[in-house]
């Protein structure tokens, strides 16, 4: 099932940018790491780059907030391997 894009609401010319942004990585579809504080919308720019990508699988999404330190190295690098990438 392909993921619709979501909607998100702004009208400041920064948010415009950060969609534009979003919009670009997913055409471009290279790896991407979202950092910010807590409730900022990450997980919703995650989904939006996902959307945008056109890919039939589901988003994965991993908090740092939540790994154990020894853990936190081995999601990384397991996502720069390829091996949670998803296939078009």
């Amino acid at each position: 099932m392909i993921q619709t894009r979501p909607t998100l609401v702004g009208v400041s010319a920064a948010f415009q940018r950060v969609l534009v942004l979003a919009d670009g990585f997913g055409r471009l579809g290279c790896e991407v790491l979202l950092v910010g504080a807590t409730g900022v919308g990450k997980g919703m720019i995650a989904r939006r780059i996902h959307a945008a990508r056109h890919l039939s699988g589901q988003l994965i999404s991993v908090s740092g907030g939540e790994l154990h330190e020894s853990t936190f190295h081995d999601a990384l690098s397991t996502q720069a391997n390829g091996l949670n990438r998803h296939s078009r």
